[in-house]
């Protein structure tokens, strides 16, 4: 036959693995308040229907890891507390019959086992796990302002402190209400079974005196646990009381956005949830505890036990006993934080600008600049591709200027001929008109240079006027970014067959940066502290 140590060992490593599920889920319960803060910040502040939507995605995704993370770890206690139950219990009575236990004993242990076995059935346990996680929601509302994490953390005290009082006084209530409530129980079972002697006077003086004890240990217990529940109720009021003061009066110092506010405000609630739960359950743990030692000392620590099995026994030691079976509602848990670790390395991979190109609009400060240029020749040469990051001013389209090049050196060309054409007319037109006697053929030559001038003159400003309308059109074939940001589309849509027909799309988005980044950024102080306007 098997030891207890064995079975107790496989207990607790399920009570460890529920404690690691219930970690992640703890965590989890975050979202919640970066949901809120988020849309306050960014989606309502902005207008933007695509940030909503993709905040709204995001926590529901975190709101279903959590479910199957909670369910895992119910499924895990549940398995763990009638596997307990069932393999202890009959290890306690193969010991009591083999090595002729006293009934009281076994009696005792049956106890124990019960309680242990109820605690870990039930949930009792899911308070405490919780509530040790409570450093970590404190931590993330002293990021959004230290006071904010000290109300709560002394009202968390207030609430621990009434716990723990219940567990000290309400057990020995507890202790006492039960041995009561046996004791009558066990007079009902005598009576039914004949043993007391007819509905006497001495006897039913006897179950008076017991039920009156019963009902005295069970007033006392339930008024303990009413006033602590009470005042369990009143320092949970307070705590939602003060931290929306608390939150109030940053705000109107200008310490605290009105997001920070909504956040601390579900922060602070989600905190102190299990610490209200721990009031309840807090005596049936210490209970637990003891059972739980109890049974541990049960178990002899030297030589092989009585009926053991005959292999094990010749290499001196006892039986291994019947494994605990958690392999499905372990494979859920680590299935979903596995989908978690990926979904949180498709954040940091993810930019905002992709997201927005699919979406069509704004993802948080994220913007779209959507470009579109005409193909124009069939030269044209883009200098970007997607996914590069550009600035402001850097060229990112360039037509070809070959021909365009060609035509301005031949009209330049031609304005620098009809320039010095012009000058040597002029030379000429002067030497004429300097002579003392000017002959009648030499007028009429005059004339014809004049003439000649006029129309070199017209011809030089045709020609430079040909000359800018080119280069501007030379400008013209590079194309600078309007904003910095990166490219997150880019296409060419030919328009027919003609040789540089269609047009040139691409977007450029702004303030663009990996999505966990941005989800992450609250954590900053600087970011949800409202800037001082005076």
């Amino acid at each position: 036959m098997y030891k207890s140590g064995p079975i107790l060992h496989q207990a607790r490593r399920a009570v460890l693995a529920a404690f690691v599920l219930g970690g992640f889920a703890s965590l989890l319960q975050l979202a919640l308040p970066f949901y809120a803060l988020h849309v306050v910040e960014s989606a309502l502040s902005q207008a933007s229907l695509e940030t909503l939507l993709l905040l709204a995605v995001i926590v529901a995704g975190a709101g279903a890891a959590l479910a199957c993370l909670a369910s895992a770890r119910d499924r895990i206690l549940l398995r763990a507390g009638l596997w307990l139950d069932h393999t202890l219990g009959a290890h306690l009575l193969h010991r009591a019959s083999r090595a002729g236990a006293e009934p009281e004993e076994l009696s005792r242990s049956a106890d124990a086992l019960g309680r242990l076995a109820q605690a870990l059935t039930q949930r009792m346990l899911l308070p405490a796990m919780d509530a040790v996680w409570l450093p970590v929601f404190l931590a993330a509302l002293a990021l959004l302002h230290p006071a904010l994490a000290a109300v709560t953390g002394a009202f968390a005290a207030l609430l621990l402190l009434a716990a723990l009082l219940q567990a000290r006084t309400a057990g020995r209530l507890s202790r006492q209400a039960g041995l009561a409530t046996r004791e009558t129980a066990s007079w009902w079972a005598s009576a039914v079974g004949g043993r007391v002697p007819g509905p006497s006077t001495a006897a039913i003086e006897q179950w008076e005196r017991l039920d009156r004890a019963r009902i005295a240990a069970v007033y006392a217990l339930e008024r303990r646990r009413g006033g602590l529940r009470d005042l369990a109720r009143l320092a949970a009021v307070g705590a939602q009381i003060a931290m929306i003061g608390a939150g109030a009066w940053l705000v109107m110092r200008e310490e605290l956005s009105l997001s920070g506010f909504v956040a601390a405000m579900l922060m602070g609630a989600i905190a102190l949830r299990p610490l209200a739960g721990l009031l309840a359950t807090l005596p049936a743990m210490r209970d637990a505890m003891a059972a739980y030692r109890l049974l541990s000392a049960r178990e002899p620590v030297r030589g092989p036990e009585a009926g053991a099995d005959p292999a094990s026994a010749a290499v001196g030691r006892p039986a291994a006993p019947p494994r605990l079976n958690l392999r499905a509602p372990l494979a859920a848990g680590v299935a979903t934080v596995l989908l978690l670790a990926a979904a949180a390395a498709g954040a940091a991979l993810a930019r905002r600008g992709d997201l927005a190109g699919l979406a069509g609009g704004a993802i948080f400060e994220t913007r779209l600049a959507a470009l579109q240029y005409p193909k124009g020749r069939a030269g044209v040469r883009l200098l970007v591709h997607e996914g590069a990051e550009v600035r402001a001013g850097d060229v990112i389209v360039r037509y070809d200027t070959a021909s365009l090049d060609r035509h301005i050196a031949s009209l330049k060309a031609q304005a620098e001929t009809a320039r010095r054409q012009l000058e040597q007319v002029r030379r000429e037109a002067a030497s004429l008109a300097g002579t003392a006697e000017t002959q009648a053929a030499d007028k009429t030559r005059l004339a014809s240079l004049e003439l000649r001038i006029g129309e070199l003159q017209s011809e030089g400003e045709f020609l430079h006027s040909r000359i800018a309308a080119a280069e501007r059109e030379l400008a013209g074939s590079e194309v600078r970014a309007p904003v910095s940001g990166r490219v997150v589309g880019l296409a060419v849509d030919d328009a027919g067959p003609a040789a540089g027909a269609g047009t040139i799309r691409l977007q450029i988005a702004t303030a663009d940066g990996p999505l966990l980044e941005r989800l992450l950024q609250p954590i900053n102080a600087r970011f949800y502290r409202a800037p001082r306007t005076r």
